[in-house]
């Protein structure tokens, strides 16, 4: 085994270095790819980049740099001519203006030379055309003085205008040298990239290489050391079939130990007179998705409740036996079994189930269709072993039952034909029957039997009119305590005895805390009621284990019932059921507590076996007993006169024996 486990995991090492080696080179190539990606994206990059800032902007700077330069020179020329033409106009209206100044003083002269006076007509004929042209030459010196501002002003736009489209054609130059810059800048980054890109993809190929030879090198290897594994596998084969078969044999031998060992225990816990306590707890249900598991199975005997953090520490839990999520209805029936045979040798047998609210306790006890609980397989197995029984014909059994259920501080009859009128109290009374050790309800509607079938109809029928109501911990949460007795009567021809024993089916309603189930109105009234029965029954069984005189079974109703299952004469049988969600620790902790404390009380088991004549006589008593109480008695009559009753029955019983003898 230890081989073909070794083998096991060497091939499971070569798988695993295999699909390394495969994601190597998926890796390898998916980098060879990323780098040609890259290197194509950074050309076309490249491409883009000379073609839309170096192509478009140069040409264009070129050409605006031309157009600038022979505007400048157009407008140089043309102030040049614009001078020159001034200059020639200014000169030839000087020597003009010099003439016919000469002219004038020529006149002048010649008038003081003859004698004539200047203003005279013929001097004044002579000098008008001259005046008007000095005149006209004044008027021209001003037209070209305008002019020649206006040309100044001309000139000094032009000048600025030259100035600007200089500015213009020094930054388009700045422009053209940054952007040939760049341009070279990005040719240099380009052909170190692409130099990169080319030696980490000549790297990535050699890696890619040296991986695939590796790895060609280690799938011979591994193939080589998988086929010499399996060819030691092949001749291992045969050892370790047979030591499957040896273990095997051994967990078979071992199951079968533990049901001996459990069946033994059980034995003798029941020879004993002790408390069996069984533990189940449920599977994970959806509304715990999200929470941790506290509880845990650690085996046959032993439940492991954890801690929340930050303790984290693991208590143990002793029972006679531990159930998990897994286990069947039918692997909890069959410890149970024997019980069932116990009630028809003349025992009374108690199987009751307490825990959290939600917990599972009905479906134990009842279950469904699909997976019925103890209730249904036991009466399903109490009449397979009475056919047994009376197949010798030395045996002849009566089986009657009766179903109630104890709601708030009332115990109400299930099986009534016709519920009792509003004005009256629907409530019956507990008793006690001295003679056979039982405790019985004065005036319960008993059915006889004589099927299993007839059994189950009478069982539906109660369960129907049992008190139910949702609550956020369970969808169909029990506000009562419902317990189904079955009688059974057995009359021995051999021996000339009557035995009678009962079997006693209680599914306990669940504890739990209002700011949980979050019930108000009736629902919480009927919860307080429940926690209070509860906290009786705990107090009875605390009574018990400290070995107190005085036990408290007058306290409530449902501990009165339980009386002769707890500390009584009954062999009985406790299921605790928990929730393994860590959410539910402190109720699961409870409830795993007060089971231990129930394992310690301990029995007064006797068997309940008549003469024929005797129990005759007990029957008639019974009968006289029954017609003489009332309704009216009050609380401590009605539970003091049991008792009396009770010793009369064995005076006159041990008096008729006598007689009879």
């Amino acid at each position: 085994q230890a081989e073909a486990a070794r083998l096991d995991s060497q091939q499971a090492e070569f798988e695993s270095r295999l699909q390394e080696l495969q994601a190597e080179v998926a890796s390898a190539q998916s980098r060879a790819l990323a780098a040609e990606a890259d290197h194509a994206a950074a050309e076309a990059r490249l491409s883009r980049t000379a073609s839309a800032t170096l192509t478009s902007p140069s040409g264009s700077s070129v050409a605006q740099v031309a157009e600038l330069t022979a505007r400048v020179e157009d407008l140089e020329g043309e102030l040049q001519r614009f001078r020159s033409l001034e200059e020639a106009a200014r000169g030839e209206a000087s020597q003009h203006r010099v003439g016919l100044q000469e002219f004038r003083s020529a006149i002048h002269v010649l008038a003081r030379k003859h004698g004539i006076g200047t203003h005279g007509e013929g001097v004044q004929e002579l000098l008008a055309p001259v005046e008007a042209e000095l005149d006209r030459l004044k008027v021209g010196d001003a037209e070209k003085d305008a002019g020649h501002k206006a040309m100044e002003e001309r000139m000094q736009k032009h000048q600025e205008e030259i100035a600007t489209l200089r500015a213009e054609h020094a930054k388009a130059q700045d422009q053209l040298t940054r952007l040939g810059f760049e341009r070279q800048e990005l040719e240099t980054r380009s052909s170190a990239h692409a130099l990169k890109l080319e030696t980490r993809l000549q790297d990535l190929e050699l890696e890619h290489a040296q991986a695939v030879a590796n790895l060609q090198g280690d799938a011979e290897l591994y193939q080589r050391k998988m086929e010499a594994a399996e060819a030691r596998a092949q001749e291992a084969q045969p050892a370790i079939e047979r030591l499957r078969a040896h273990i095997r044999a051994l967990e078979e031998q071992f199951a079968e130990e533990q049901k001996l060992r459990k069946k033994y225990h059980n034995q003798i816990q029941d020879m004993k007179g002790a408390i069996r306590v069984f533990c189940r707890f449920r599977p994970m249900i959806q509304r715990e998705a999200g929470d941790g598991v506290a509880l845990t199975r650690a085996d046959a005997f032993t439940a492991q409740l954890q801690r929340p953090s930050p303790h984290n520490d693991v208590r143990p839990f002793a029972f006679d036996a531990v159930f998990d999520g897994d286990s069947t209805q039918e692997e909890v029936f069959a410890d149970c079994r024997d019980l069932v045979q116990s009630a028809v040798d003349g025992y009374n047998v108690t199987i009751f189930a307490y825990g959290q609210t939600g917990a599972g306790k009905t479906h134990t006890m009842y279950g469904n269709a699909q997976q019925p609980g103890l209730a249904p397989r036991s009466i399903d197995a109490l009449f397979q072993v009475i056919r047994r029984e009376e197949k010798g014909g030395g045996k002849k059994f009566k089986v009657k039952t009766y179903m109630i259920e104890v709601y708030k501080q009332d115990i109400l009859d299930l099986l009534v034909d016709k519920p009792p009128p509003k004005d009256k109290k629907a409530g019956l009374e507990v008793k006690k029957d001295i003679g056979r050790g039982m405790m019985y309800v004065d005036g319960v509607t008993e059915k006889f039997v004589t099927s299993p079938q007839e059994l189950m109809a009478a069982l539906m029928e109660g369960e129907k009119k049992r008190h139910v109501t949702a609550t956020k911990m369970n969808s169909a949460s029990s506000r009562s305590h419902l317990l189904l007795s079955i009688i059974v009567e057995c009359m021995v021809k051999d021996t000339d005895q009557v035995l009678y024993g009962k079997i006693t089916l209680c599914d306990l309603a669940g504890s739990e805390r209002p700011k949980k189930s979050e019930v108000t109105g009736d629902a919480l009234k009927e919860a307080i009621e429940i926690n209070k029965s509860l906290s009786a029954l705990g107090d009875v069984i605390e009574a018990l284990t400290k070995g107190s005189k005085n036990v408290p079974y007058r306290n409530h109703k449902l501990t009165m019932l339980m009386q002769d299952s707890l500390g009584g004469s009954s062999k009985t049988l406790m299921f605790v059921n928990c929730s393994p969600a860590a959410g539910n620790f402190e109720e699961t902790q409870m409830s795993l507590k007060w089971a231990s404390r129930a394992r310690q009380v301990t029995n007064d088991v006797k068997r309940n076996a008549d003469t024929r004549e005797v129990a005759r006589l007990k029957q008639v008593i019974a009968m006289m007993s029954q017609a003489q109480n009332t309704e009216a008695a009050q609380d401590d009559r009605q539970a003091d006169a049991p008792d009396n009753l009770g010793d009369i029955d064995m005076k006159m019983a041990m008096t008729m024996t006598m007689r009879a003898k």
